[in-house]
């Protein structure tokens, strides 16, 4: 799978080998499915060193970066999905979303990508 060309392959995320941290799916699987996402985007990051940071990136399913990049969820510092009052209940149904999804694992370096992301991007 190959990242943005200034990135290289994935910017770190080790695809053929590891699980989404959101999801558990084994990426050798899927993935198509699985995309690197970004807390702080590209085009506001203010140096190629934070925009290649890997804490800045989420492996996460195609669905769940779709609505990351929206603005219509985040997650909080545990990891925990944090999913804006704008998407109606039936919305979220529909989508199996639920506050209980987690990421799988989250280290100290990306709680300040996080924090940006719920501040900046996030739509509460």
């Amino acid at each position: 799978m190959r990242g943005r060309d200034a990135a290289g392959p994935r910017r770190g995320f080790p695809v053929s080998r590891h699980a989404s941290p959101a999801s558990g799916f084994d990426t050798l699987r899927l993935e198509g499915a699985l995309r690197a996402s970004h807390a702080k985007p590209w085009a506001v990051c203010t140096s190629d060193e934070e925009r290649l940071d890997v804490f800045n990136g989420f492996l996460l399913v195609a669905q769940l970066d779709a609505l990351f990049d929206r603005r219509l969820i985040t997650f909080d510092s545990g990891g925990r999905l944090v999913i804006t009052s704008h998407l109606a209940a039936d919305h979220r149904a529909l989508m199996h979303l639920h506050e209980e999804l987690r990421l799988r694992w989250i280290a100290q370096e990306h709680l300040p990508f996080l924090l940006w992301h719920r501040e900046h991007v996030f739509r509460g």
